[in-house]
């Protein structure tokens, strides 16, 4: 087989085969013949610019693909069709694979028979309650679906006058100038911490990739060597497991053949007997059982717990009318006058709050600016020494005593 090979000068002819970009001419055509004839234009540049990467991007391809070798991987699917048809040609594997095309197809169409016969008495099961039902309660249904519409009505109502207000409320703090501002404040926020973070994790990736490549460039001969060994050593283990799971599949194969499939027969036989008998029994002596309690529980529930519900609901009205009175003749007026005599004297204690807090923050960022003023003396102190500048040392320890000070 044909091994691809390629050099600059190969990749530069099939970088002039490669038809140029419609669209990049299309833009070049938009400049006029007196552009042209003076200087490039802006279009123009894209156009060169974007031809350049395709050169040298072919150029590389074909200098890392030059020493590709396809001749294994030839041989091996060259081998597995081989395998394969050895397989597949088999006549006991073809027999296997008759026998159960026959069966599948008449399985297939058992199933398909008894899910369509299911469907038919589901169907028949689902209209007729419904047709039940409604004939049974279509008053009731009636009154609540009447119900229902009307208090949507007011709910929709309410929700419309509410959303109006909120716009309103919401439109004079929007577009105010300190919506604006503030707005403009978290804009700044993130678009500079962001950008920010971008560039330290691109000057980092540069880095790390720049390390990366000196570590695999000068070391490319040795780290293939030792793959290889690896690679060597995992193919023999793997050579070990492969057998392992082939003898213990075929034993398992053996074992369930021989053991598990005929208790599986036994099981199969035994269950349907108790099938049979429960269904018996049922019938003889659980249905009659259960029929009489379901008349029985009927009355109980027409004659006793429907009246204690109605009860206990006409109970919570009550509770409910007492509510709504203490609500309006107490709670509201209690509530309203704590309103308008409280609020000036919270407005007072948060102007306090904020006060002692904008003052706090300002302690704390003068102690720090100080501690850290200080220690960067100590380290142009220290740097100075060593660098034999003692007039600068000097002036150093004058500015870390200063800055204590």
């Amino acid at each position: 087989m044909q091994i691809l090979t390629s050099n600059a000068s190969e990749g530069d002819a099939i970088s002039e085969a490669i038809p140029e970009s419609t669209t990049i001419d299309n833009f070049s055509a938009l400049t006029t013949d007196a552009e042209t004839s003076k200087t490039p234009s802006f279009f123009d540049t894209i156009y060169e610019t974007l031809k350049n990467i395709k050169d040298l991007f072919l150029t590389g391809f074909w200098k890392g693909f030059a020493d590709a070798d396809f001749s294994k991987v030839t041989t091996s699917l060259s081998n597995i069709k081989e395998t394969l048809g050895a397989i597949f040609s088999n006549e006991s594997i073809q027999g296997s694979i008759s026998n159960f095309s026959s069966t599948f197809i008449t399985a297939l169409g058992q199933i398909v028979g008894s899910v369509a016969q299911l469907g038919i008495a589901l169907a028949t099961n689902l209209f007729g309650g419904f047709n039940s039902y409604l004939s049974e309660n279509s008053g009731f249904i009636t009154d609540k679906i009447g119900n229902i519409f009307d208090a949507s009505s007011r709910m929709t109502e309410a929700v419309g006058n509410t959303f109006n207000s909120f716009s309103n409320i919401l439109s004079n703090i929007i577009g105010g100038k300190s919506g604006q501002e503030l707005t403009g404040n978290i804009i700044g926020i993130f678009s500079n911490a962001g950008l920010t973070i971008v560039e330290l994790a691109t000057e980092i990736g540069a880095d790390f990739m720049e390390s990366l490549s000196t570590v695999i460039t000068e070391n490319e001969e040795g780290l293939s060597d030792t793959l290889e060994s690896v690679v060597e050593l995992f193919a023999n283990l793997t050579q070990s497991i492969e057998d392992l799971i082939t003898h213990v599949s075929e034993e398992i194969s053996r074992i369930y053949n021989e053991h598990i499939s005929p208790l599986f027969e036994s099981i199969g036989k035994t269950v349907s007997q108790w099938v049979k008998t429960f269904t018996d029994a049922w019938e003889k002596n659980i249905k009659p059982v259960l029929d009489d309690f379901s008349d029985k529980f009927e009355t109980v529930v027409n004659e006793h717990i429907i009246p204690a519900i109605d009860s206990v609901l006409n109970f919570v009205g009550k509770v409910i009318d007492i509510i709504q009175v203490l609500w309006e003749k107490w709670l509201s007026p209690i509530v309203n006058w704590l309103i308008a005599e409280a609020s000036p004297k919270i407005g007072n204690a948060l102007e306090l709050v904020g006060d002692v807090f904008n003052t706090l923050l300002s302690v704390v960022g003068d102690v720090v600016s100080g501690i850290f003023d200080t220690l960067s003396g100590v380290i142009d102190y220290i740097t100075d020494v060593f660098s034999g500048d003692w007039e600068g040392a000097w002036e150093d320890i004058k500015s870390i005593f200063t800055t204590i000070w």
